[in-house]
């Protein structure tokens, strides 16, 4: 991986600009640490000392680099062997307790739903 985004550097990078805080082996460890946990950005950033918003376009900049190398694309699945599967989600409504005084402040507008 490491060797795809050197060459992708002295390729495509122009030698005028502001040279990146974070050199290419920490942001791509980054961006693996990113992929591996999905933390949060802003520990990152403090982490590595430099603005949420430079975090995010490393590890943007990362994705869509080794993306389009093609060396690191994922198998794909075979849909013919998959297995239909069924989710059933609770929805039903429960009832809870209300209180017997000041029952105006949490009167909920139903009917018979009240005490």
């Amino acid at each position: 991986m490491l060797s795809t985004l050197m060459e992708y550097e002295q390729k495509h990078r122009s030698k005028t600009g502001r040279k990146s805080k974070i050199n290419l082996e920490n942001q791509l460890l980054l961006t693996l640490l990113y992929w591996k946990n999905y933390g949060n950005l802003l520990f990152f950033a403090h982490f590595w000392n430099v603005h949420l918003t430079t975090i995010d376009r490393i590890i943007k900049k990362v994705e869509r680099i080794l993306g389009d190398s093609g060396q690191f694309d994922l198998p794909e699945k075979d849909l013919s062997e998959t297995q239909e599967q069924t989710c059933l989600v609770d929805t039903t409504e429960v009832e809870i307790q209300r209180p017997t005084e000041h029952q105006e402040e949490v009167y909920s507008g139903k009917k018979k739903a009240h005490l």
